[in-house]
């Protein structure tokens, strides 16, 4: 299984240390992506230096909060973000998958806010 699909096995559990998990093994697959990823949307180091920063955020949070209804990353809910990608996920919307995990990474490099700062393709 990919570590996709096992983040979202971990999700969907809605156990706190397994929701915990999946955001690690996320964070793992996607810094494995994302040279060719920020090549392809021609991000700039600073731009490339804010995906990182989200994705050690997954990876390594420096707080994690999980209760229904909310998943608190270093002090931002991405929780609806999250519960998307896994609906996505299991509809094999590929795009829809990518789509939701990248808008909860924004919400981690924007602090919360929701707006523009990363390349959309």
């Amino acid at each position: 299984m990919s570590n996709q699909g096992s983040a979202v096995e971990d999700f969907d559990s809605r156990e706190a240390a397994r929701v915990k998990r999946g955001l690690q093994e996320l964070g793992t697959a996607l810094v494995g992506v994302l040279p060719a990823a920020a090549n392809a949307c021609n991000a700039g180091t600073e731009d490339v230096e804010r995906i990182y920063h989200a994705l050690a955020s997954f990876a390594s949070p420096e707080s994690f909060v999980y209760h229904a209804g909310s998943l608190l990353v270093n002090s931002v809910d991405i929780h609806k973000d999250i519960f998307t990608s896994i609906q996505a996920y299991k509809q094999q919307g590929w795009s829809d998958f990518g789509k939701a995990v990248g808008d909860a990474m924004r919400l981690l490099v924007m602090g919360g806010s929701e707006g523009a700062g990363m390349c959309e393709t």
